[in-house]
């Protein structure tokens, strides 16, 4: 079976002139910034030291 494999190329200029437009835009997320802002969340709350720190019995 094959899989689809899309690619956007990234270009900040154009974006940026696109927002102060008003153009509409589109935010694709990938599954690494998602697991970034769940990583991000635990050390700014600190239970990511608290998580770290437990010793295995």
């Amino acid at each position: 079976m094959k899989k689809a494999l899309k690619a956007w190329l990234r270009n900040e200029k154009e974006i940026e002139e696109a927002i102060i437009n008003g153009e509409e835009t589109q935010v694709v997320e990938s599954d690494f910034g998602a697991n970034e802002l769940v990583i991000d969340f635990l050390r700014k709350t600190g239970l990511w030291d608290i998580l770290t720190g437990m010793l295995i019995k």
